[in-house]
């Protein structure tokens, strides 16, 4: 079975500009977690939903949600492309 793929090269670039800070960068990779979910049809056996509920939470010292997040948008993103984070930035890298 070929992996779904919500995320392209059509979608390469900045998504949350780390001047706004971590809590925008968070509230963004919540939406876009969120919006993966829907484009595969279905919360992936609630981790989509947890690592949700932990962006919204207090965050961590040490950037595991932000990361968990990241894991969950590179696993419905062209094979080549690359989620990251760049002085701050939420970036989708070709």
């Amino acid at each position: 079975m070929s992996k779904q793929t919500i995320f392209t090269t059509a979608d390469v670039g900045c998504h949350a500009d780390g001047t706004y800070g971590r809590d925008h960068r968070r509230n963004i990779l919540g939406i876009l977690v969120e919006q993966s979910a829907k484009g595969r049809n279905y919360w992936d056996h609630n981790s989509d939903k947890a690592v949700c509920v932990d962006l919204a939470s207090v965050p961590s010292d040490d950037y595991s949600e932000e990361q968990d997040a990241m894991d969950i948008l590179q696993s419905v993103t062209t094979d080549g492309l690359v989620w990251r984070m760049i002085d701050g930035d939420l970036m989708l890298t070709a």
